[in-house]
């Protein structure tokens, strides 16, 4: 008997139902030659950051995993990068690059050697096109999130999901697609307090906080102290413990002579939004009331 026979009909069979052919063909039965690619696109922002260094990055284990692909924001702060992987968590961060700090006017360059970045979690699915801003309350997310899988053993997938959602709910907005306005800018001039407007009077409320901590540290404004400086601070601080309570695995935190704690988030910031929203420099049209 010849032992080979069924074997070769077998194989003949197999082929044949995927589409095979003699001329190395293929038909609408194949399988896709190679995994399809997908973009990851959005805006960097702590005042439009341009000329950053975004990179996308494996996030399944909860930390930084290997690099997926990395590129640039343009003046207007947006980036596009396309990655071929399979549906996974990923980390995006952006590093380098300026910004305008809106209390002061003053452009402020983001240092990746004091561990300076935006970053954001977020999932993602093979193929598909996913917009991902990255903001103050993305990077605080990432920090969330980091915490929840390292210290309290949730999965990446779960983490990412409840850290969004859970700082969505704090900032009264989606934190992932909403793109925060510039609220400098003139032609942002509105009567309605939108969810994008929101978003931008906290970036400028965070300028003035980071402002003032700099005149009381007898800095030059926006120097040592700002905005990218506040965001990175925050970013340890719920990483450490889950909570924003002004402790970080250090221990207790301050910018310059000004000590951080619960209050700075709650009632500090939201003051220094109501301070901003009466500045000159104030370009929506809307006051402290509607801010």
């Amino acid at each position: 008997m010849n032992y080979f026979t069924p074997i070769v009909i077998f194989l003949v069979l197999v082929l044949t139902a995927c589409g095979g052919s003699s001329g190395g063909g293929s038909t609408s039965g194949s399988l896709p030659t190679s995994r399809p690619a997908g973009t990851v696109s959005g805006v960097a922002f702590d005042g439009v950051v341009s000329g950053g260094t975004v990179s996308i990055y494996d996030f399944g284990s909860g930390s930084k995993g290997a690099s997926l692909g990395s590129g640039q924001t343009g003046n207007d702060g947006q980036f596009s990068i396309e990655i071929i992987t399979p549906d996974k968590p990923i980390l995006i961060e952006v590093e380098g690059g300026a910004y305008l700090e809106e209390a002061s006017g003053l452009q402020v360059q983001i240092d990746p050697s004091k561990d300076q970045k935006l970053s954001a979690v977020q999932l993602y699915q093979s193929g598909q096109p996913l917009i991902v801003n990255t903001t103050f309350f993305t990077t605080l997310a990432t920090g969330l999130a980091e915490y929840s899988v390292q210290a309290e053993g949730r999965s990446a997938a779960d983490a990412i999901q409840a850290a969004n959602q859970e700082i969505s709910g704090w900032a009264g907005f989606d934190v992932i697609k909403t793109l925060p306005i510039d609220v400098t800018d003139p032609v942002n001039r509105t009567a309605v307090l939108t969810d994008q407007l929101r978003a931008g009077l906290v970036a400028a409320g965070i300028s003035e906080l980071t402002r003032q901590v700099s005149v009381d540290a007898g800095q030059p404004e926006h120097s040592t102290w700002n905005s990218i400086a506040f965001i990175q601070t925050a970013y340890d601080d719920i990483r450490a413990d889950g909570v924003l309570n002004g402790l970080d695995a250090t221990g207790m935190i301050s910018l310059g002579s000004t000590v951080i704690n619960a209050d700075t988030y709650r009632a500090t910031l939201a003051e220094r939004i109501l301070q901003f929203a009466e500045d000159s420099r104030n370009s929506t049209g809307l006051g402290f009331n509607e801010a």
